[in-house]
């Protein structure tokens, strides 16, 4: 039940802003299929804390969803997808910038299969500009190796350091 009652999305996110998007779109009764990795599953699957052998964490992002794997690498899988396109109203990914039209499933192969679909995607620093092809977090830890020896003072407490490595 709710407002998004029989709107259906395609869930190709993963960690954190995607899965929480598409959770809230769950929450107000959108029929969520979430796609995962093979195997592994999302990475969010191997954060603690756990609680009956599941991540706590994955739990908490992915409710109210249905879940499937799907290897987009693999042919058969991106035929599925596009099976699924068919059928949904939405798609939300969150991969880095380009890899979608890598596998030769952007937005442009995507509405010639469904021209009603809405595409959303996501990323650190969004889809056009200087820093677009960088790993988020390997932007940030650098930024932080090269900040860190001069918080080193404000870093340290009285019950010991403030950042653990």
């Amino acid at each position: 039940m709710g407002p998004l009652k029989g709107l259906k999305i395609l869930d190709l996110t993963r960690v954190l802003a995607g899965p929480y998007c598409t959770m809230l779109l769950a929450d107000l009764g959108a029929d969520v299929i979430k796609v995962e990795m093979p195997v592994t599953g999302d990475d969010s699957r191997h954060f603690g804390p756990y609680q009956n052998g599941e991540s706590a964490y994955f739990m908490s992002l992915n409710r109210n969803k249905r879940s499937m794997t799907l290897n987009l690498k693999h042919e058969d899988g991106k035929v599925l997808l596009k099976e699924l396109v068919k059928q949904v109203d939405v798609i939300v990914e969150n991969f880095r910038p380009g890899t979608m039209e890598k596998l030769g499933l952007g937005y442009d192969v995507l509405k010639e299969i469904n021209p009603q679909l809405v595409y959303a995607a996501s990323s650190g620093f969004g889809h056009s500009g200087l820093i677009v092809r960088n790993l988020l977090m390997t932007v940030l830890f650098k930024q932080w190796v090269v900040l860190c020896p001069l918080q080193v003072p404000r870093m340290v407490s009285q019950h010991g350091w403030a950042i653990y490595w």
